[in-house]
């Protein structure tokens, strides 16, 4: 799949912007804040129903009251259009010009995977975020896992209000418990599963493209079981603890996922460039596992990518791209950054020349 036709409205620095896209490499260059990672946005705005790095609000160009965003897609030959409008008022998607009731009806449509230079310090710091990148995967990839996701976290609200209660029996935590588990065991096995299949994948990536020295392995970290019922009983022995915190302790909203280098942390242990190149490995892997499990090859969005990494990087991420993507969009400041491209795009102050 490849995004063949991009429309901007109000959006960031944009004003009324279309923009035509070929398949395969695709080099967006320009100065630095003319608009050039806000195009990416864009982009991955479709893929996940909401912006990677701002409130809906924020998006809004300066004056206007409201965003769109729309876009074609060429899909195994067949033609998609989506579109997504953000005003006060809330949002309204569209798929091939029909009004849609949410985003998960889209969800899908585009699939890709998003590296930026940022992203590397956030994605190892909290385990939220990480558990967060890991989600907007998974919801690409599964639409069970995407509505499994949804049940647990409206059941997790449900369970957390009642423990702020005072007065609430143990009988009805223990209702919300099995319900917990019945969607968190199958979470788990899901993130299990897919970790699993994504650092063989990741060491594969390694292997070949030879960007860390030693082994890479992902130690995922669940808080709970991969069974409902002994999930159930896992919850319930834990009560205790929760109504003493007024919140929830245990379940996948608690889950974490390490990274190690020869066995040792990088979060604690691994430099700034080990860390990068890892988290590039993982999403790199993404693709592989889009193409390979799900047969659909996603869309590459790649962020200041080549300033982050050394000539010898550079040349072996060269040709591997097309082979898990058929479009890969890559911003620089330098148009000599990237060999061998199809398209070059030229941004200068949300214009597109």
């Amino acid at each position: 799949m490849f995004v063949s036709r991009l429309q901007l409205v109000n959006f960031r620095n944009y004003q009324n912007q279309l923009v035509s896209f070929s398949p395969g490499k695709v080099l967006i260059y320009g100065a630095n804040g003319q608009g050039k990672t806000n195009l990416l946005e864009a982009i991955y705005y479709l893929v996940i129903g909401k912006s990677f790095r701002g409130k809906d609000s924020s998006l809004i160009r300066f004056g206007a009251e409201s965003f769109f965003l729309g876009a074609k897609i060429t899909k195994d030959g067949q033609k998609i259009t989506l579109g997504i409008e953000y005003s006060g008022k809330g949002k309204i998607f569209t798929k091939n010009g029909q009004k849609q009731k949410g985003f998960s009806y889209l969800l899908g449509s585009l699939k890709g995977v998003l590296f930026t230079p940022d992203e590397p310090v956030n994605f190892f710091g909290s385990p939220t975020n990480r558990r967060k990148s890991l989600d907007l995967f998974l919801a690409q990839t599964s639409k069970t896992y995407l509505l499994n996701l949804i049940y647990y976290n409206k059941v997790l609200a449900n369970k957390n209000a009642l423990l702020k209660q005072p007065g609430t029996t143990e009988n009805i935590i223990d209702a919300w418990d099995y319900k917990l588990a019945e969607y968190g065991a199958e979470i788990i096995k899901e993130r299990e599963k897919s970790l699993r299949v994504l650092n063989e994948l990741l060491t594969e990536l390694n292997d070949e493209l030879k960007f860390l020295l030693g082994k890479i392995t992902i130690d995922y970290k669940p808080q709970g079981t991969l069974e409902k019922e002994s999930f159930y009983r896992f919850l319930k022995q834990r009560q205790g603890e929760e109504r003493i915190k007024k919140f929830a302790l245990f379940g996948p909203h608690r889950d974490d996922f390490r990274f190690y280098l020869n066995d040792k942390d990088l979060k604690v242990f691994g430099s700034q460039g080990q860390k990068k190149g890892v988290l590039l490995l993982f999403k790199l892997a993404q693709a592989v596992y889009m193409t390979k499990i799900l047969g659909e090859k996603p869309v590459l969005l790649l962020d200041d990518l080549y300033s982050e990494f050394d000539s010898e990087k550079r040349r072996a991420l060269e040709g591997f791209f097309l082979n898990f993507s058929e479009q890969v969009l890559i911003t620089a400041t330098d148009p000599g950054d990237l060999k061998n491209y199809d398209q070059a795009v030229l941004i200068n102050d949300g214009l597109v020349l």
